[in-house]
């Protein structure tokens, strides 16, 4: 952040319960949106806490500020291929895989676009 201060806002955030505030987990972007206008949104919820709808509500709320925010239409997520609870949320969210790729730390991972019209 000392080299890009302008990130901050698309980094990493916390996921909070809202009934008691219990950390469940982080998401963010992974970074300012590249070149092409596309956002790659990332996230983690903790084993305890996962198919229980949180990466689905704070990827809504945070693909919706985005839109908001910063006009962005173009939004991106990598999933590993043996991750299928990722692969459903995917799906969910309406992202549509447009390739693969070799991830240095994580191996192959599939490429998911959402494009916005508006």
């Amino acid at each position: 952040m000392t080299d890009d201060p302008e990130a901050a806002p698309w980094l990493t955030r916390a996921m909070l319960r809202r009934s008691d505030g219990a950390f469940v987990g982080d998401i963010g972007f992974h970074g300012k949106p590249n070149a092409a206008g596309q956002a790659e949104l990332g996230y983690t919820v903790e084993a305890e806490y996962r198919r229980e709808g949180y990466a689905s509500e704070a990827a809504l709320a945070l693909i919706d500020w985005a839109r908001r925010e910063h006009a962005i239409r173009r939004f991106l997520v990598s999933i590993s291929p043996a991750n299928a609870p990722s692969l459903g949320l995917a799906a969910k969210l309406g992202f549509q895989r447009i390739g693969t790729q070799m991830d240095e730390i994580d191996g192959e991972e599939y490429v998911f676009e959402r494009v916005f019209a508006d």
